[in-house]
């Protein structure tokens, strides 16, 4: 072909390819159907520079292998930058006005196949504005958990992607969830899109593919585009999934804990799982503010977030840090009638009625404990280093009194 071309000073503007239908019945695999069309596309480039081929879709049929090819052709249309979109004809019905399902033969079928390749051939090379029909947008191919729906949207070169009075049904659809298929209760058109209902929930965690091919077993069940073309064909491509379920944070332990002022405390900790990223424990942020040295009750909280940016909801812990010393359950009437004075006091403080060497232990307002000894019959308590505040007087771990510092 260059040879002749060339010898006539010729040039090329593109060529047109629409084939398959012997391969189709042959047996040929995918990725050696792929491999031969590869070839004949980048051979026609480098005897014609710059020349591109445009590859019509194999039309309908009755062969089990139509799919095969179709799904050739299309990842070579995808990951060829010297193949171009050709038309989409597998909504012709081959087998109508004495066809054999396989040629085009009657003159509706010949003039409806060679406006479609009018129109791609006049909008690849002749600035042309509508060439082919809806095209799948990968990127906006979701599975709607929440909803239960897989949304496919698609790509078009008019404004109104998607005719309202295509026809799809469940039979245009594979649906498979981890290459299973699953069956499918409803298939709808809303703004501009096609919403899939599988019969039941998909799971997240394993691989979602959809097919597209209104081959064989659905001819004119198409979706057409304004310009009554039909939707490209795809096989297998990846569904993106809308994750709205939020993981779940469990704790390790009990949800209240009780521990002695100035003891050690290991907090348990928590776990973390999603139904999509599984086990994410390590995750967790965890906010621990529990103060072993000071008596009080303390939250820890446990937050994560998944991939998708679910938050789970929050888990807490109880801390109560308590010192034993500030029970009165053995109070002894001998502390009865104590007090302490001068109240407020400045430098120091004096406690009445103790007649024996006592311990004692003052601690801040907020329960930090800030001075612990021993108290003398008639000695002073030295508080000059204390700041200014109220702060409690513990004697003997049974009387409690309250005093200001100057």
């Amino acid at each position: 072909m260059h040879r002749r071309i060339t010898a006539v000073g010729g040039s090329i503007a593109g060529v047109l390819f629409f084939q398959g239908e012997s391969d189709s019945l042959a047996g040929t695999s995918q990725s050696d159907y792929e491999t031969g069309l590869t070839t004949i596309v980048n051979a026609i480039e480098t005897d014609f520079s710059g020349t591109k081929t445009m590859i019509g879709q194999l039309g309908h049929s009755n062969k089990s292998g139509n799919d095969i090819i179709r799904a050739a052709q299309v990842e070579v249309i995808k990951n060829n930058s010297n193949a171009l979109l050709g038309p989409a004809t597998y909504d012709i019905d081959l087998s109508d006005e004495g066809g054999d399902t396989l040629h085009f033969k009657s003159d509706s079928d010949m003039l409806e196949y060679a406006t479609r390749w009018y129109a791609a051939i006049n909008k690849e090379f002749y600035g042309g504005t509508s060439g082919y029909g809806p095209v799948i947008n990968e990127t906006a191919l979701i599975y709607d958990e929440a909803n239960n729906k897989v949304v496919v949207s698609f790509l078009d070169d008019l404004s109104l992607v998607i005719n309202n009075s295509s026809s799809v049904t469940d039979s245009s659809f594979d649906l498979k969830n981890n290459n299973s298929s699953v069956a499918i209760s409803e298939v709808s058109i809303v703004d501009n899109t096609i919403e899939i209902t599988p019969t039941e929930s998909l799971n997240l965690a394993q691989t979602i593919t959809l097919t597209y091919a209104s081959l064989n077993t659905a001819v004119n069940a198409a979706i057409y585009d304004s310009n009554n073309l039909p939707a490209q064909p795809f096989y297998n491509i990846t569904v993106n999934v809308v994750d709205s379920t939020p993981p779940i944070i469990t704790l390790n332990g009990d949800a209240t804990v009780t521990i002695e002022i100035g003891s050690v405390y290991r907090d348990a900790g928590a776990t973390a799982n999603d139904n999509v990223d599984g086990i994410i424990t390590e995750n967790i942020v965890t906010e621990n503010p529990v103060n072993i040295n000071s008596v009080g009750v303390y939250t820890v909280t446990y937050n994560v977030n998944d991939s998708a940016g679910n938050p789970a909801v929050e888990k807490t812990r109880t801390v109560n840090v308590e010192d034993s010393s500030l029970s009165l359950s053995n109070f002894d009437d001998k502390y009865l009638g104590i007090k302490a004075y001068p109240n407020p006091g400045l430098d120091f403080i004096k406690i009445s009625n103790i007649v024996e060497t006592t311990p004692y232990a003052i601690y801040s307002f907020t329960g930090q404990l800030i001075i612990k000894a021993v108290l003398e019959p008639n000695s002073k308590i030295n508080v000059k280093g204390l700041k200014p505040g109220i702060y409690f007087i513990v004697i003997n771990k049974q009387i409690i009194l309250r005093f200001a510092k100057k």
